[in-house]
Formats: structure tokens, sequence, C-alpha cells
């Protein structure tokens, strides 16, 4: 007959077991052993062993005590977290972190504010974490700056798959790998944005692969012609090594273009990510119901600009711009 083992306690070990286990030790009972007879891992009591011994310097080796190892465990408790509170007692700081939110919160996020300041001046800041719960809980009328305000998901379209077009242009696949590992600046992911339906205005939209620097252009229509002209005049003064699309109409004339294409798979928008992730922080700006002949090419330009300017993780918290262009800016003043 088989025995049930009893569930094992994800708690903290109290001073209580420690006591057990200083009786244990000197008993000579095994780890796995000193485990089951205090319902926990044989691992977690390892642990506890090895974080809080003191060094014997008699015999050269480690001795376990329940008070020093209580004591040795309040340490770290306290020590630990020592570091969220330099916000609330660094004034210079949280002024620092709270004008940089409110002059950059459209385009930056609370992390990318933490590591460009950690970048420029060269000196310690609190965890993202800590930005944010102090964000949540001191500041709750902030709540706009944070990224999501509430978390939601989108459930996958179902539909039939379309017949594959531009049979005369290179399959993704061909793709050099200079370009897949993106060890270059040149290679562009191309693709539209697009109005409310009752509006006719649309945007054309290209992405640096290597840099993540970002494009965006207002056309009238999504003719052919008028979407390759409005890309020669993008990119007449840029380097482009290579063009990668996907299969719709507006590119039925992609052959006539002097660049390198290659098309992506139907119904595949993650092999051409870098750009719909741009167009997604694109939508923050426009977004989808908005009437995109309303917004001024001015405006186009400004919102280009703020998005080029965003730090990315990705590339080590500089922006696209320093990236693409080969230079260091200073945004922290």
């Amino acid at each position: 007959m088989m025995v049930q083992s009893k569930s094992r306690v994800y708690k903290h070990i109290n001073q209580e077991e420690r006591i057990e286990i200083y009786v244990f030790l000197r008993e000579w009972v095994s780890l796995r052993e000193i485990g089951r007879r205090l319902n926990r891992s044989h691992t977690s009591i390892s642990k506890e062993i090895d974080r809080n011994s003191l060094r014997c310097a008699k015999t050269r080796g480690t001795k376990y005590k329940p008070i020093e190892a209580w004591n040795l465990y309040l340490n770290r408790r306290y020590n630990a977290n020592q570091r969220h509170s330099i916000l609330w007692r660094d004034i210079k700081q949280r002024e620092l972190l709270e004008r940089m939110l409110q002059e950059k919160w459209r385009s930056w996020w609370p992390d990318e504010i933490l590591w460009r300041v950690k970048k420029e001046l060269w000196r310690e800041v609190v965890s993202t974490s800590t930005l944010y719960r102090f964000i949540r809980e001191d500041k709750p009328i902030w709540q706009r700056y944070l990224r999501h305000k509430q978390r939601w998901y989108r459930t996958k379209k179902k539909g039939n798959k379309r017949k594959k077009m531009y049979q005369d242009v290179p399959n993704i696949k061909e793709r050099q790998e200079i370009a897949k590992k993106r060890w270059r600046i040149g290679d562009f992911e191309w693709d539209t944005v697009v109005s409310w339906r009752k509006y006719s205005w649309w945007l054309v939209s290209l992405a640096d692969r290597k840099s993540r620097y970002y494009i965006i252009k207002k056309v009238e229509d999504l003719k052919a012609e008028t979407i390759n002209k409005t890309i020669n005049a993008i990119l007449m003064w840029e380097k482009v090594e290579s063009i990668t699309f996907d299969n719709w109409v507006e590119f039925s004339n992609i052959l006539e273009l002097p660049y390198q294409c290659y098309r992506a798979d139907t119904y595949s928008s993650w092999q051409k990510w870098t750009n719909e992730k741009h167009n997604w922080y694109l939508r923050r700006f426009i977004p989808k119901w908005v009437n995109i002949n309303e917004r001024s090419d001015k405006e186009i330009e400004d919102i280009q600009n703020m998005i080029n300017h965003k730090p990315r993780k990705i590339l080590d918290y500089k922006t696209p711009y320093e990236v693409y262009h080969n230079i260091n800016l200073t945004y922290i003043t």
C-alpha cells in the first residue's frame, strides 16, 4: 500500500524550524530526512544551511546556529529593502524622474527613462518595478504614463488562406544571412497603416531591421503607382540594401522599384515583426478611428521623430536615431 506524501509548504523557514534543523544536524540526520520531518523540500534545507551558516576559524569550515541564522536572514531582508526606499530618500532623483515622466510620457516608458538616466548620468537608479509601484501607489493620477492601463488580449482571426501572389519576387527565405541576422543597416521592412473605413488616407511605413529606425509618409490612396512613387521619394537619400513586404495589392508593381525586394508568406506578419511593432507604437498617436488626412505633414514628422528618439532595450537603451546615424545624443538635461 502506497503512502500519500503530504503537500509541501511554500513559506519562509521560521525560527522554530531553524532550531529543529540545528538539532537534526547535531544528530547527523541527512538533508532529505530533515526535509521529510519538516515537510519541506531538501533543497530548501540545503539553501537555508548554505546561506545562514557562519565560518568557523578553528575548523576552517562552516557552522549552523539558529540564532545567528535568524540574524543573517533579517540583515539580508533589511538590505534588500534599502534600494526600494531610494526613491523616497533621494529627492533629486525623484524630481528628475517625475519631470522626465511628464515630458516624455507619450513616447518613453518608465523603464526606458530609468536606463537612459543610468546611461547618461552614470548614477544608481531605482528598479523598474519600484518606479511602477511609485506611480500606482503614490501618484495614481499618473496611471496614464504607464504602458498598459489594463491588460487586454486579442483573439485569433479565422479565415481562408489567400492565394499566393508575387511569384516572381524572391521569398523571404531566400534573403541573405546578413539581413536575417540584422548585421547591417539598410534592410527595411515595408507596410501600410490604415485609417477608418470611411476615410481614404493611409500611411506608408518603413522600419530598418538593425537600428529600428522608422519612416512614415502620408498617401492619399493605395494604388500601386502612388505607393511606388512614395517609396522612391522616401528612400531617395537613404542607403537601401533590401526591402521586405507582405502580400497585398498595393505592392503589385514591386518589381518596378530599383531595390532588392523579398515577399513574406501569406498571413505571416511575424516575419516582418519590426515594422508591425513600430506600427503599434504609431497607434498610440494615431488610433484606427482617426482620419489621417486631418493630421498635417508636420504632425506626422513629429510623431516619427518621437518614435525614433525613444530608447530601446534591444539597442542597449540607445535610440534608433543614434544607431542609424551612428552618433551619440544627450536627452537628460
